[in-house]
């Protein structure tokens, strides 16, 4: 059986971008992330949900501020307590 473009972009070997599956996968990271980066810092309730949308996994306590981009989101996985002061994803 052949490897999708996300199987091989998960094992590290040279994918197709342009994939339909991955871009759909990026344009919806993009669309939780713009509204994370939209969301007022006093909104903890809708920034856990967005982040837990987002992220692949995401430990109690943890916060994202804005401004926060990623390409796709859910191979991100942070523990409890997480709070980064500058991050940056490639």
């Amino acid at each position: 059986m052949a490897q999708t473009e996300y199987d091989k972009m998960m094992a590290e070997n040279l994918y197709d971008v342009n994939d339909r599956q991955l871009v759909d996968d990026r344009s919806h990271a993009r669309d939780l992330y713009e509204t994370l980066n939209q969301t007022s810092f006093h909104d903890k309730e809708k920034l856990q949900q967005l982040i837990k949308q987002l992220f692949g996994t995401v430990g109690t306590g943890s916060e994202v501020r804005p401004r926060f981009i990623c390409d796709y989101g859910y191979n991100i996985h942070v523990g409890n307590n997480f709070l980064p002061i500058l991050i940056v994803f490639y």
